[in-house]
């Protein structure tokens, strides 16, 4: 059990120093080069995104099975995300809750996620993983955008922005594509690969473009709190407890499907939650302090959940 800790934990540290680094770039541009935060979330929103939901739903393996996964974790996401924004109102009347939701509703599954899967289940854990992280997107895209954009824009408005978003419809002909079994070619996957590779980069980048936008004296311990108790504390809560009733009474998931889903449960914050707080307007540097914290402290909890 000891080198299956260290194992993780070595992991986690040579996948996420390039992502450091990549976050102190993106400090230092904003600092000395005074790059715009705005003009990178639009580029993220607009182009790179929908190519990676495109991507995810069009490779994902689907059988009746496990489509179960997208499906619960879509329930959960969604939750969390109404049970944060009830708690937040209680805390803020501003843009704050809205983000603070929108973020308590989902995980960095890319970053983390899928490596640590690998290195803990092996290749066949990938498929499941990205079953999984569908429900996490379809979340990301419907109900966890609009309750973002309600901190900035009125009810009529953020609808239309989630309307408006290509990542729905991107994610939509991916799904399409899949279903029909449709071969897009070398060009397109070289396309993808550089896409993904450009969303990395700008992704982590813009958390630390919002870091360099905060100022002494507005540390928010309240933010911080509220989001780390729903990521770390509530999310692997509710997802243990749907696995001692799956054990006990429905007996529906096999234990690599239980292993996936307790993954998922404790992944950091999403760096997404820093592009839409940019977009929005809605307070992105107390969004990247905590995506990075949370970023740093899953370094020593996820190795310590697993262990």
């Amino acid at each position: 059990r000891y080198v299956t800790l260290m194992d993780v934990f070595l992991t986690l540290v040579i996948r996420l120093l390039p992502l450091y680094l990549l976050i102190g770039l993106g400090y230092l541009a904003k600092r000395y080069l005074s790059v715009d935060k705005d003009h990178i979330a639009k580029l993220l929103i607009y182009i790179l995104s929908p190519a990676i939901l495109f991507h995810g739903a069009y490779t994902s393996p689907l059988t009746a099975g496990s489509l179960t996964l997208p499906i619960v974790f879509f329930v959960v996401c969604c939750a969390m995300c109404v049970a944060a924004y009830v708690i937040s109102s209680l805390l803020w009347n501003d843009s704050r809750r809205n983000i603070a939701a929108f973020t308590s509703g989902t995980g960095n599954t890319g970053y983390f996620g899928l490596p640590v899967a690998l290195a803990l289940f092996g290749e066949s854990s990938i498929s499941l993983m990205v079953l999984a992280m569908m429900g996490f997107l379809a979340y990301e895209t419907s109900l966890g955008l609009f309750i973002a954009a309600r901190g900035a824009r009125s009810v009529k408005k953020s609808l239309a922005t989630v309307f408006s978003i290509p990542g729905p419809y991107a994610f939509a002909l991916g799904i399409l594509l899949n279903v029909t079994s449709m071969q897009l070619g070398a060009t397109y996957e070289s396309f993808i690969l550089n896409a993904r590779g450009a969303f990395t980069v700008l992704g982590m980048m813009m958390i630390g473009l919002a870091m360099a936008d905060i100022k002494k004296g507005t540390f928010d311990i309240r933010f911080l709190a509220t989001v780390f108790s729903f990521k770390f504390f509530l999310w692997p809560l509710t997802i243990l407890s749907l696995l001692w009733l799956d054990t006990h009474i429905l007996s529906l998931w096999s234990k690599e499907i239980h292993d996936v889903m307790i993954l998922l449960s404790i992944v950091p914050l999403a760096a997404n939650t820093v592009v839409w707080a940019t977009e929005f307007k809605s307070y992105p540097s107390s969004a990247a302090l905590a995506v990075f914290s949370s970023t740093a402290f899953a370094l020593v909890y996820i190795p310590a959940m697993v262990y």
